[in-house]
């Protein structure tokens, strides 16, 4: 991606603002629900165990 121009800046903080609002409910959910893990790494952890 070209970042040399203001028009292609401006839309590539468009598409992160609109992916980000697009997901903001599971990137928010640990704060409802703290049993839910920030990240996954014990997930990643066991995975490279097998």
């Amino acid at each position: 991606m070209d970042f040399s121009s203001n028009r292609d800046r401006g839309n590539t903080h468009d598409l992160l603002l609109s992916h980000t609002t697009g997901h903001w409910d599971g990137l928010t959910l640990f704060l409802d629900r703290p049993e839910i893990p920030l990240d996954n790494n014990a997930t990643e952890r066991h995975l490279r165990e097998l």
